[in-house]
């Protein structure tokens, strides 16, 4: 070894990789409408003692889509004879929101808000920025019995979070029912019957 220059011969063999500095802090961002997200970042630089300046190389490129979760970039510099120094940082991309539920009613709507007819009621679930993981209570559901009102409710979850949607039905499809009565001096009076007395 070259006591002036240590980690090099003095023959002039090179064993000391070059040092890499400007590495890029961590980086978190989020997707905006899509599964990835290009991600730029500005290169480490490197210097070697014996080469001086070397390029640096990082994978996954600056540019790269990112998908969703955590990448770690590997930042490569070398020298003339093959040092290797290697440093690393990591891409976060998160999910900013979560599922957006809606709901559809099919049916005739009457009077108020009645339904006079069958009723379909079903939802659409949609994630742009990952994928849909659980939901409970998303498929589709027929009411055919009046009711005052029942409550249908859809919950699903995705990377970005919880949704939870509902929606109310009522029904009424069955007509009124007409009934009367009559009395005839006193006493309940027959329909279509004969009577000498007030009715």
């Amino acid at each position: 070894f070259d006591d002036q220059y240590p980690g090099v011969f003095a023959e002039g063999v090179d064993e000391v990789p070059p040092v890499i500095s400007n590495v890029p802090a961590n980086i978190t961002v989020v997707l905006n409408g899509s599964t990835t997200t290009a991600v730029n970042y500005i290169l480490p630089t490197a210097e070697d003692d014996f080469d001086g300046p070397v390029p640096v190389a990082c994978t996954p490129a600056s540019g790269t889509a990112f998908g969703l979760g955590t990448t770690t970039v590997t930042c490569t510099a070398k020298d003339g004879v093959d040092n290797e120094s290697t440093a690393t940082f990591t891409v976060t991309v998160l999910d900013p929101t979560p599922p957006v539920i809606t709901p559809t009613v099919q049916g005739t709507v009457g009077n108020n808000g009645w339904f006079v007819s069958n009723v379909l009621v079903s939802w659409s679930v949609v994630d742009l920025e990952s994928a849909v993981t659980s939901s409970t209570g998303c498929g589709a559901s027929s009411v055919t019995a009046d009711t005052t009102g029942v409550t249908f409710t859809c919950t699903a979850t995705s990377a970005g979070g919880t949704s939870l949607a509902g929606v109310g039905v009522k029904r009424d499809a069955t007509a009124p029912t007409i009934s009367s009565s009559a009395t005839a001096g006193g006493s309940p009076y027959a329909a279509s019957s004969w009577t000498n007395q007030d009715v």
